[in-house]
């Protein structure tokens, strides 16, 4: 007798293991196998034991979905803050130039990604950088570190200790000996 499948779907040619029997006609499919193995439909029949791949392979697709959603919503998060961030620290470049050509101060502000060190002539140092995980600024100087959100229109003070601008005005200020100004109004003719 052949092995093939019936219409009825009822794999046929194999042992029955509930009675022995090969190609019996009648009763259910239940302990039916084929080829040694465990009844699993019409046209597929799979060996005892082995787990379903394609639950294991629908697993982690889902998986790989949401963790690509994930990505895409925090980059769409993260889009607003990194655009204003990069307007803040090319109004802090752009500061260095004019401070540089209108004052005896001499600032080098060097770039690199997300973060700006201002050196002075006395060899200080100003940097600040950005840090996208927290929606922060942050400003470290030698007289402390600041920490900064985007809140009512201007870079604030997560402490309540004022605007970005105003605080390394001050810090630039101490660090230089010179009276120094840093404003944001400055981008607007970028």
């Amino acid at each position: 007798m052949a092995t093939g499948h019936r219409p009825s779907g009822r794999v046929y040619g194999a042992s029955d293991a509930s009675t022995g029997a090969a190609g019996d006609e009648g009763g259910d499919t239940e302990g039916l196998t084929a080829a040694g193995g465990r009844y699993s439909g019409p046209v597929c029949p799979q060996p005892a034991n082995t787990p379903n791949t394609n639950t294991s392979t629908t697993c982690k697709l889902k998986v790989f979905v949401i963790n690509i959603l994930k990505l895409y919503d925090a980059y769409m998060t993260n889009t607003p803050f990194l655009d204003r961030a990069e307007r803040l620290l090319q109004a802090v470049e752009a500061n260095c130039d004019r401070i540089n050509d209108t004052t005896d101060a001499d600032i080098d502000a060097e770039r690199t990604g997300g973060m700006v060190t201002l050196t002075f002539a006395n060899r200080s140092q100003i940097v600040i950088n950005l840090q996208p995980p927290l929606h922060e600024i942050w400003l470290a100087a030698q007289c402390g570190g600041f920490h900064y959100q985007f809140k009512d229109a201007q870079w604030q003070d997560t402490r309540g200790r004022g605007e970005f601008f105003a605080s390394l005005s001050d810090c630039a200020s101490q660090q230089s000996g010179c009276a120094l100004t840093f404003a944001d109004d400055i981008c607007s003719s970028i």
